[in-house]
């Protein structure tokens, strides 16, 4: 129906002296739309679905047995006409006013279930392109991805679909070290969870929280999130999630050098992997177990776990797994002075990272082949290494990247006898550490600046600052073994 129908109507009716008598009164208003309807001989079930009738009074009237499915009623006062239970508004635009008028009359609008399925598809593709976007550290393009999926939602009162946007959201503001943002967005998805009664999202988003804890090293605070997501992950059954948690138990235990505790917890997610045939979990574990290995000094173990996390990452295709593990293995040639095939492997690595446009990986890449030119004493080729990486970084805005590019170059000034230039780069990089905060690198910074020739006072100030900063964490093991003792 259009305006040219409700015209016509109008028309028809000036013509009908019964109805013009009938209309005078009512207050001389204008005559009531059903009147109009049937003045004009239009069908009140069929004629009007899909009716665009924005602006059109529908005061008063009585639209018991009136189908307006998908048509637009907005600014037309519905919730001040007579309905009941046959007043069809499946897929209707109205005004939030009139449908809360009509809501307390019993009437509630259903949504068109193709309109719906529609809306549904068109998020869930919104949302698998914002993923594809992340994985892509195109940032800015897999936000507005997420937003615009998260409207969607929210219009189809899909709780954890919304929930989900969040939580995508979260990971990029903690990608970007903007943990305040993320959690607040965790924080919002978290009330969306409960009210859908999701434990998987709710899950996701402690075990989050905790991953922000453990970048900062606050591992108190990790564990108990990570212990609080296995709980909920066991409520909901879910393997994976709670072979995730333990990963990341173990990651926490292997911060503080707990090694057995890290070896029990990555075994036991391996075992967890294994039953339940996720090949990617298995394949971080044993990378998880390499890393052990290789904090224990046991270069052998730690390249067989290496190798055969490799052949696991290639047979489910995930580049960045090989990638890692490919770097890992330089580590291994690094910390056996092997530094040939330490840069060989790092130049591999980096060539999968720029194949896939993984501008962090590639970065990473970059600095390690810096630290092993610093190793060798070669401060040109470390120094054009860590510019190069510190560029990089800049380019996906990685904080603690370019905080450790900055040590770097600090380093080689320290060689050189440098030191102004050498305090000026540990003070960078402390300032960049602080920016997250992130109080394990603070500790460290305030070390390296005591270690540079200076007055007492200032070397006595900055012992205290990595004091502090490594107490707020709970790492006494650091405190007693790199600070001398208070006085």
């Amino acid at each position: 129906m259009s305006l040219l129908h409700v015209q016509k109507a109008f028309d028809q009716l000036a013509t009908n002296e019964k109805l013009i008598h009938d209309l005078a009164s009512i207050d001389k208003a204008e005559p009531r739309f059903d009147i109009l309807v049937k003045a004009g001989n239009l069908d009140p079930l069929l004629d009007l679905q899909g009716a665009i009738l924005v602006g059109i009074s529908l005061r008063d009237a009585d639209l018991r047995g009136f189908n307006f499915t998908n048509s637009d009623l907005r600014a037309t006062e519905i919730g001040r006409a007579i309905c009941d239970k046959t007043t069809i508004l499946t897929g209707a635009k109205l005004d939030p006013a009139d449908r809360r008028m009509l809501a307390r009359k019993g009437v509630v609008p259903r949504r068109s279930a193709r309109r719906a399925s529609e809306l549904h598809a068109e998020a869930v593709a919104l949302y698998e392109k914002g993923t594809i976007y992340l994985k892509h550290h195109d940032y800015t393009e897999a936000r507005g991805c997420f937003r615009a999926s998260q409207d969607i939602f929210k219009r189809l009162d899909a709780l954890s679909g919304q929930g989900d946007c969040l939580v995508r959201l979260g990971e990029i503001s903690k990608i970007l070290l903007e943990h305040d943002d993320a959690q607040l967005s965790w924080n919002e998805a978290i009330v969306l969870y409960k009210q859908a009664g999701d434990l998987k999202g709710e899950a996701a988003c402690k075990m989050n929280f905790g991953d922000i804890a453990l970048r900062r090293s606050d591992h108190v605070t990790a564990i108990s999130y990570f212990e609080a997501a296995s709980l909920l992950y066991r409520m909901g059954n879910d393997g994976v999630g709670l072979a995730d948690c333990i990963m990341r138990v173990g990651t926490v235990a292997l911060r503080i050098s707990n090694h057995r505790m890290a070896s029990d917890c990555f075994q036991s997610g391996l075992r967890l992997y294994r039953e339940i045939g996720n090949a990617l979990g298995e394949a971080n574990c044993i990378m998880r177990l390499g890393e052990v290995a290789l904090a224990r000094s046991d270069h052998a173990t730690a390249q067989v776990c290496f190798e055969d996390a490799l052949c696991l990452y290639r047979g489910v295709s995930d580049i960045v797994g090989e990638a890692n593990c490919i770097t890992s293995l330089g580590d291994v040639a690094l910390r056996a002075s092997d530094q040939a095939t330490a840069r060989q492997c790092f130049n591999g690595a980096m060539a999968l990272y720029r194949k896939i446009s993984h501008v962090l990986g590639e970065a990473n890449c970059v600095r390690k082949i810096g630290e092993a030119a610093l190793s060798e004493s070669d401060n040109a080729t470390a120094r054009a290494c860590f510019e190069d990486a510190l560029r990089l970084y800049g380019k996906v805005g990685s904080i603690l990247g370019e905080a450790a590019c900055n040590n770097g170059l600090g380093e080689i000034a320290v060689n050189e006898a440098d030191y102004s230039t050498a305090m000026a780069r540990f003070l960078l990089a402390l300032t960049l550490y602080q920016t997250v905060p992130e109080p394990y690198s603070v500790g460290w910074s305030h070390l390296r600046l005591s270690r540079i020739p200076q007055n007492e006072a200032t070397a006595a100030f900055h012992i205290q600052r990595a004091r502090k900063a490594w107490a707020s964490i709970n790492r006494q093991d650091l405190i007693e073994a790199e600070l001398p003792p208070e006085k």
